[in-house]
């Protein structure tokens, strides 16, 4: 099973690149956003998942192991394919993260093979996961989010909490007193819960 890859990107199609290691050419289906920050002739690595079907077996890449696990966490929704995993994929994690948090169903019907059914399997199991705090791990946290997440761990609040309240907070909001604010009330009701 292949699980990384380094080359040169010596093609690039319309849902995949064509990476050349060695003397291999291999075929690896990347996301939209990916495929597009990636410039030709330039050296590439990418982790990999190898996706075997009946028919054939298909390399997925990734820029991060955290992208692969989430990736795999949904094909392991039932109906989920890998097509559709990806495309999920191409979208910011935190706006995903938050998506799973509220319950935003709309949020995955947008994406194009995903029905409602398929949605709701995905929040209700992906939440699951969240609530177990290192496995669901999509978080690009920088800066001032970063700021919160200390704060919230000073607190007392575990970094899984702090982590999931933050990917919650509406990006319209730029004070970080208020975004703390924000999560700690986000956050107090589940640890309230927790304690009686």
């Amino acid at each position: 099973m292949i699980a990384y890859l380094a080359g040169e990107l010596i093609i690039k199609l319309d849902d995949a690149v064509i990476l050349k290691s060695a003397t291999v050419g291999y075929l690896v289906f990347l996301t939209p956003k990916l495929i597009s920050s990636l410039p030709l002739n330039s050296k590439t690595e990418l982790f990999i998942h190898t996706h075997v079907k009946d028919d054939a077996i298909e390399l997925y890449g990734f820029v991060s192991l955290e992208e692969v696990r989430f990736f795999k966490l949904l094909l392991g929704v039932s109906g989920i394919g890998p097509r559709t995993a990806l495309a999920i994929l191409n979208i910011p994690p935190q706006e995903v993260r938050a998506a799973i948090v509220k319950a935003d169903v709309d949020f995955f019907t947008r994406i194009p093979r995903l029905g409602k059914k398929g949605a709701q399997k995905i929040i209700i199991d992906l939440k699951q996961k969240l609530g177990e705090g290192k496995e669901l791990d999509l978080s690009d946290i920088t800066g001032a989010d970063q700021e919160i997440v200390d704060a919230l761990l000073s607190m007392g609040f575990t970094r899984s909490e702090a982590k999931t309240a933050v990917g919650s907070i509406p990006d319209t909001e730029t004070r970080i007193e208020e975004k703390i604010r924000i999560a700690l009330r986000l956050i107090k009701p589940t640890s309230q819960k927790r304690n009686e």
